[in-house]
């Protein structure tokens, strides 16, 4: 389906991480997943709660198009 999976990463506070398709411009039908950083062990240890995880996947097959971190660790 791709030869590579296009990522990147931004180093702004909190940091941000890609990867994946850009499900709008695909036009597929997609299902999102939101989870706050403010429930992710790692980021309350911290004490750096800001941000999200998201994850796409496609309404049909349910593999998984893409995914972003925005938060504690999303350029690792």
């Amino acid at each position: 389906m791709f030869d590579r999976i296009p990522a990147y990463a931004l180093y702004i506070d909190p940091p941000l991480g890609r990867c994946g398709l850009e499900i709008q411009k695909s036009g597929r039908a997609a299902l999102v997943g939101k989870y706050p950083m403010s429930a992710v062990s790692r980021a309350f240890e911290k004490g750096e709660t800001q941000g999200f995880i998201k994850i796409c996947v496609d309404a049909e097959t349910k593999l998984i198009l893409g995914a972003a971190i925005l938060g504690t660790g999303a350029t690792k």
